[in-house]
């Protein structure tokens, strides 16, 4: 009997559920579901050439200006407000020590293990650059550019259709970094709907079902039916 499947086993007879579950993830990511033919076409120059006009699509099809006017409103508020902020050494150091380790890094070859074991020196030289950065407003191409990598949503699908993919992007560690502290100085103004649940600190899942099983609840106690609408934003991610 194959090793891993040996271990799965053994976890299950001995009620090891988390031994093996990370047995079966083990089994999964030796299962290659990469496609040599997307939307019909075939070669490594052509498929890429199809991701980069499927992506600059999706990326660019809002076409309303309301709502960047509103963000640009938002940061030249931010841009007023903490113009006098510097980005000190110290600064540096603490964000340094937030970074995920064992990621892939973006197009300059640079990962988290870098800057964490660069020594003292690097937080000075990165706090002149970000300064610069945010006096003079001009961020070089290099800095902000990603390696766009697909990724199959269901396996079981189409796996030779665009649709059936989500982009992971492989940025900078130096622009995380910086994202970081820009984020944390704007945090007071950066707004959420309360009833959002992704992407913000504290709330999980659970709350979010938590929520809906008590508005559920409520009205079938009051004797009203409940009607829900469940919407699959595939193309959001």
């Amino acid at each position: 009997m194959d090793l891993n499947l040996q271990c799965m086993a053994n976890s299950l007879n001995n009620k090891k559920y988390d031994k093996f579950w990370k047995s079966v993830k083990r089994t999964n990511a030796h299962k290659s579901y990469t496609s040599e033919v997307i939307n019909g076409v075939r070669g490594n120059v052509n498929i890429c050439n199809i991701w980069a006009d499927h992506y600059e699509h999706l990326f660019n099809c809002v076409t309303s200006t309301d709502q960047k006017q509103h963000v640009n409103d938002k940061l030249n508020y931010i841009n007023d407000h903490y113009k006098d902020n510097h980005i000190t050494p110290q600064i540096i150091q603490n964000f340094i020590s937030k970074l995920s380790l064992g990621k892939s890094p973006g197009l300059d070859g640079i990962d988290s293990e870098h800057l964490k074991y660069a020594g003292g020196k690097i937080n000075v030289l990165l706090s002149f650059c970000f300064n610069a950065l945010l006096v003079h407003g001009y961020i070089v191409n290099d800095f902000v550019e990603v390696v766009l990598i697909p990724i199959v949503k269901n396996k079981l699908g189409d796996v030779t259709s665009t649709n059936n993919y989500r982009p992971i992007a492989l940025a900078s560690v130096l622009s995380k970094l910086f994202e970081l502290i820009l984020v944390d100085f704007c945090k007071d103004n950066l707004e959420t709907d309360y009833h959002q649940f992704a992407f913000k600190p504290n709330p999980s899942t659970e709350t979010c079902v938590f929520v809906l099983k008590q508005i559920i609840e409520y009205y079938q106690r009051h004797g009203s039916p409940v009607y829900t609408c469940f919407l699959d934003s595939s193309k959001s991610f």
